[in-house]
């Protein structure tokens, strides 16, 4: 082989060479490459999935707060949207009540004249340390009945039974004491009670007075300790 030939195979040779590192290094590179691709691949999917609200349950819209073009930010309320299907009644109750009552008990709702069965589906246990009552919710179903209507429910107490009890009439409340006015002979005697529940206008009373007992039922706040009355008719007391 003449020397000519032999630099022309050199050089061809090194030119493989430096085609051969460029390859190794374009392969090298291509795994990041594929990377950064599929960054990009995903942002784009992340992106697109934004651009659709997917609801939590299938309801109905009842309000839009945002129109197209608006720019929103992440966690802004964008459509309100409303499963009529149930409704939730929300009252609050006396503490007697709440301890006749338990999640899951079925109630009677009243909507329109219309009775409705309910389901108390939440009992605050522990009262509002202002109004000292317990926070209810009783659920519906809202085929007969719509958002926003008057409704009463009907809620069981606990049953009481040889209880005294006066018309609330007859309690006189005084600097944070309770007191009821019972007839003795002639005279009006003030007596401290100890009261329970009110059930409707009647008022039970633990302790202070007998069944037997006459006792003043209205105007008592004009009636004075010791006061001589004649009394017109008797009435019985009521237990």
């Amino acid at each position: 082989m003449s020397q000519s030939l032999l630099d022309e195979a050199r050089i061809k040779l090194l030119q493989l060479q430096a085609e051969v590192a460029r390859l190794k290094s374009s392969v090298a590179s291509a795994e990041s490459r594929l990377a950064l691709k599929q960054a990009e691949r995903n942002r784009a999917a992340r992106n697109l999935a934004r651009t659709q609200l997917l609801a939590p349950f299938a309801g109905s819209i009842n309000a839009v707060e945002a129109q197209v073009g608006d720019y929103v930010t992440p966690g802004e309320v964008i459509v309100e949207l409303i499963d009529i299907s149930s409704l939730d009644l929300y009252v609050e109750v006396r503490g007697n009540v709440a301890q006749s009552l338990q999640q899951g008990d079925t109630v009677d709702v009243v909507v329109d004249g219309l009775a409705l069965p309910g389901k108390v589906v939440a009992l605050q246990i522990d009262p509002d340390p202002v109004t000292f009552t317990h926070a209810l919710r009783v659920r519906v179903a809202g085929v007969a009945v719509r958002p926003g209507q008057v409704a009463q429910v009907r809620l069981p107490l606990r049953k009481l039974s040889k209880v005294t009890a006066v018309p609330v009439t007859a309690v006189l409340y005084d600097e944070g004491q309770t007191f009821v006015f019972r007839l003795d002979g002639d005279r009006l005697v003030m007596v401290a009670v100890v009261l329970g529940e009110r059930v409707g206008e009647l008022q039970v009373v633990r302790r202070g007075i007998n069944a037997s007992d006459r006792i003043v039922t209205h105007n008592v706040s004009a009636l004075s300790d010791g006061q001589q009355v004649r009394m017109l008719a008797d009435q019985p007391a009521v237990e």
